[in-house]
C-alpha cells in the first residue's frame, strides 16, 4: 500500500524543459483515488494539485507549468556592474536568485466514509530539484543527463547555451590576463551585463 515514483528530474537540471514526474500507487482501486502533488519554490507557498491516475494508473505530471514563471533571474538595476576580471562573489545554490530549488511530495487520496482524505504518508523526490536558467534542444531528446551535457570538465560539452565549450575557450589572452586553464570567455557589448549561472562542484 504504497506510492513508487519511476521517474523525477534529475536533481540539477535545465528548467526549459518537460519536468516529468511519474508515480503508481497500489491504492487506486480505493473510490475517488486521486495523486496528490504538493510543490514549493524555494520554500515558498505550497502549490497542490489533486491528479487523476491516466488509464494505467499512473501519475503522470509536469512540474514545469507550476514552476516556470518563479524563475528570478538576479539582474535589477540597483545591481553593480562589475569591472572586467573584478572579483565577484559567488553565491551557492541554497541562496542564489537565479536557481530555483522546487519541493515535491506525492501523497495518495481517496474517499473515506464518503468525505475525500488526503493520506498522512508523503512520498517525496529525491531532493529538492535545483533548476538553472537553461534549455536543451530538440535534438538532445527526452530528459538528458545535465552531468553531461553541461559537463564543466569537457571541451565537447555545452555550457548553458548552444554552444560547445571549447567555442569559449580564451587560449589567445590566457597568458595575457594570467588567467587559469579553466578558464571561460563569453563574448559581449561593452555594456552587456547579468547573471552567469556555475554549477560549481556539482556536475
Amino acid at each position: 500500500m504504497a506510492i513508487t515514483i519511476h521517474q523525477q528530474p534529475y536533481q540539477y537540471t535545465a528548467l526549459k524543459q518537460k519536468l516529468m514526474v511519474v508515480a503508481t500507487s497500489t491504492n487506486i482501486g480505493q473510490p475517488g483515488f486521486r495523486y496528490v502533488v504538493e510543490v514549493s519554490v524555494n520554500g515558498g507557498t505550497i502549490n497542490t494539485f489533486y491528479v487523476q491516475p491516466n488509464l494505467s494508473g499512473a501519475l503522470v505530471f509536469d512540474l514545469y507549468p507550476v514552476v516556470y514563471s518563479k524563475m528570478d533571474l538576479g539582474v535589477n538595476s540597483s545591481d553593480a556592474v562589475p569591472s572586467l576580471f573584478a572579483s565577484t562573489t559567488v553565491q551557492d545554490d541554497d541562496t542564489a536568485r537565479n536557481i530555483m530549488s522546487v519541493a515535491t511530495n506525492i501523497y495518495e487520496g481517496y474517499e473515506v466514509l464518503g468525505v475525500f482524505t488526503k493520506q498522512a504518508t508523503a512520498y517525496p523526490l529525491t531532493g529538492a530539484a535545483s533548476l538553472i536558467n537553461a534549455a536543451f534542444q530538440i535534438s538532445d531528446g527526452f530528459n538528458p543527463d545535465p552531468a553531461t551535457h553541461f559537463a564543466l570538465t569537457s571541451g565537447t560539452s555545452y555550457i548553458m547555451t548552444d554552444l560547445v565549450r571549447s567555442t569559449y575557450a580564451m587560449d589567445d589572452v590566457l597568458s595575457q590576463y594570467s588567467l587559469g586553464a579553466n578558464t571561460i570567455g563569453i563574448t559581449a557589448f561593452a555594456d552587456d551585463y547579468g547573471v552567469l549561472t556555475i554549477p560549481a562542484a556539482k556536475m
